[in-house]
């Protein structure tokens, strides 16, 4: 199934190349695989070992890695297949990707969504092989109950974590679940050494698991892959394999056991996602000030060209002022004294919002008095005040240009 998956997304891209890319892309796949082929001949297991043809009887084919495998790649094809450009904020966010302010509040299922949202298809495709790669010995091992379990509540605490940890970015990816996979096998592992339990896991596999592991562990590292979120879902997958791999005679007790164990997880991760402080994203209110000033900017030079014209006078242009471009500032100035829950990151983009509302509506009161007046004097204040406002405002339209969630 997850081999199905690969090809449709394999198709689809020789689809949307022409053929001289085609040509190039072959030719750049055979180098890779002459240069690679000695690592992934050796991540095959070898079909003749007691211990892999031991687990292949007891049980034929790994259902869950299988499911798991599955649906990231329909997710990613789906999101390929999107209207939203690959890898995105915006498009990792739209199928479930964990997005601090949208997770803290109604959205805490994203802990578990996340997990099978991936930043592009190299990122997915590297989590789905060493999935597949783990879980063609650990369901076998452990069983598919035991195995979901913790692939599920490993993920979701790491995208706990990684949320709490960067509530700006979106977190997205199976990569905290696939280190809860590698503390589960190091829990079986430590199990199968004591006394009493099955046959101990042999060298060979391990050597096997051994070049997937290196190559999941430095694309880890390359991508910036956070660090607490990979600590916590291995974490979790040890302490959560020492406690489901126990030996129990009575299948009725194992049975008991792992349902008390499996709703206890997910209380457990669940609590973890409650538990997440509130975030604010201050960014649409940052677009709605930018969006505000160029009205009122539009607004008011329309106006004016109406003065020059002689079809309204000074104190029409006040009254416009007074009437709609100054409540529309002390509306902004209200609504951002009303934020809370501001990440430590935008509080200087607060700070530098509120000092610009403050710099506008002092020039947009003078310009209205001194045009009530017909002072020039107090004209030349206001543009003055108004060249202070600007520069500010320029600060905060760059942060919503360049700005990235």
């Amino acid at each position: 199934m997850p081999l199905v998956a690969l090809l449709m997304v394999a198709g689809l891209i020789l689809y949307c190349t022409t053929p001289e890319e085609r040509r190039r892309l072959a030719l750049r796949a055979q180098t890779f695989v002459h240069s690679t082929g000695p690592v992934f001949g050796m991540c095959r297991f070898d079909s003749n070992d007691p211990f892999y043809s031991a687990l292949r009887a007891q049980r034929r084919l790994p259902l869950i890695t299988c499911l798991l495998a599955a649906v990231s790649a329909g997710v990613l094809i789906a999101m390929m297949l999107g209207p939203g450009p690959l890898g995105t904020s915006d498009t990792m966010v739209a199928w479930g990707g964990s997005f601090g302010p949208r997770t803290t509040g109604t959205e805490r299922w994203r802990v578990f969504t996340s997990i099978f949202v991936h930043r592009g298809a190299l990122h997915a495709i590297v989590n789905i092989s060493v999935l597949i790669q783990l879980g063609l010995v650990l369901e076998r091992m452990v069983g598919p109950f035991t195995f979901a379990v913790i692939f599920m509540a490993s993920g979701a605490l790491a995208s706990t974590v990684g949320t709490a940890t960067a509530p700006m970015s979106v977190y997205a990816g199976s990569g905290g679940a696939v280190c809860g996979l590698y503390g589960l096998l190091l829990a079986t592992t430590v199990r199968r050494l004591l006394p009493g339990n099955a046959m101990p896991v042999p060298l060979s596999i391990f050597k096997t698991l051994a070049p997937p592991a290196a190559i999941f562990a430095l694309y880890c590292v390359t991508t910036g892959v956070p660090l607490e979120a990979a600590r916590a879902g291995a974490c979790a997958g040890f302490v959560g394999g020492i406690v489901l791999t126990r030996n129990v005679p009575d299948q009725r007790r194992r049975l008991r056991r792992f349902a008390a164990l499996g709703a206890a997880t997910a209380v457990i991760v669940l609590m973890s996602a409650m538990g997440l402080r509130a975030v604010t994203d201050v960014r649409p209110s940052i677009g709605a000030i930018v969006a505000n000033e160029v009205h009122s900017a539009t607004e008011y030079d329309a106006a004016v060209l109406r003065f020059r014209k002689g079809t309204i006078t000074t104190r029409d242009l006040s009254q416009i002022i007074d009437r709609t471009i100054v409540p529309r500032v002390q509306r902004d100035t209200q609504h951002f004294a009303e934020l809370v829950d501001v990440p430590a990151d935008d509080a200087r983009l607060v700070a530098e919002a509120t000092h610009y509302l403050r710099l506008r509506h002092h020039s947009w009161q003078t310009r209205s008095e001194a045009l009530r007046k017909g002072n020039m004097a107090q004209l030349k204040e206001a543009d003055r005040a108004e060249h202070l406002a600007l520069e500010a405002f320029a600060k905060i339209r760059l942060s919503v240009t360049d700005g990235v969630r």
